[in-house]
């Protein structure tokens, strides 16, 4: 959910859920824990409070960094693993 909303800041949750095949509630649910913890936030000025747009914070976005080199580093180890099996 964090590199959704890297990658599509401003997004709702609904178009969360879609994206990532989850439950509404699901997806409102995991939005309310993620809150609580800091990385992500609501914006203000949103008179409109059924549509609410997302944004991950701060510390949001440095974990979404961290998650990305962990994923990188991941696939260079998948891809060493794949070369000494076809070598």
């Amino acid at each position: 959910m964090l590199l959704y909303l890297d990658r599509h800041p401003q997004c709702e949750v609904m178009e969360i859920a879609s994206a990532l095949c989850l439950q509404n509630l699901s997806a409102v649910k995991t939005v309310q824990l993620i809150q609580r913890q800091g990385w992500i936030r609501k914006p203000q000025g949103n008179s409109n409070r059924k549509v609410v747009k997302l944004q991950l914070s701060a510390k949001g976005t440095a974990l979404a960094r961290k998650i990305k080199a962990n994923i990188a580093v991941t696939d260079k180890l998948f891809a060493l693993t794949d070369g000494r099996k076809a070598a």
